[in-house]
């Protein structure tokens, strides 16, 4: 699909937020450790909130779907209680290699759950005109989440 295909998007999104974990968990210096820190929580913040508004509500009208549906929710708001651990505390405090572990593998298990089970049957079962404008909606709904917590 193009590139405003709202599962493309949505890959890309999940790509970015790696790389935010992945200097979260190598990045050279505690500063940049920091600021990946909080650069992660914004983008999984933005991401998840417009997922689910735009993305799942629409979903859960199929309805062989919804089992996931309430998972990925409940994965998204564990992510978030884990975030929230992390800016809690500084890096090389006890405790936050643990947790920074934690939301490492919480989040590569959610992306993989999506991108392997959720998306290949969202592709099926939503044409690409709907793709599409899932995909603006969604960039909508992201930016003004994103312009929300400038604020």
């Amino acid at each position: 699909m193009g590139k405003r295909d709202i599962l493309h998007l949505l890959e890309i999104d999940h790509r970015v937020i790696e790389e935010y974990l992945n200097t979260a968990v190598n990045g050279k210096t505690r500063v940049l450790q920091e600021q990946a820190l909080v650069d992660l929580h914004e983008e999984i913040e933005a991401h998840s909130a417009a997922e689910e508004a735009v993305v799942y509500p629409k979903l859960e009208e199929r309805s062989k779907l919804r089992r996931m549906l309430i998972t990925a929710r409940k994965e998204h708001r564990e992510q978030q209680e884990l975030l929230e651990e992390l800016e809690m505390r500084q890096p090389g405090d006890e405790g936050w290699d643990q947790i920074l572990d934690e939301l490492r593998i919480a989040i590569e298990h959610h992306f993989g759950d999506e991108e392997c089970r959720l998306y290949p049957c969202a592709r099926q079962l939503l044409g690409g005109k709907e793709l599409f404008a899932m995909g603006r909606k969604y960039t909508l709904e992201k930016l003004g989440d994103i312009h929300s917590t400038l604020d």
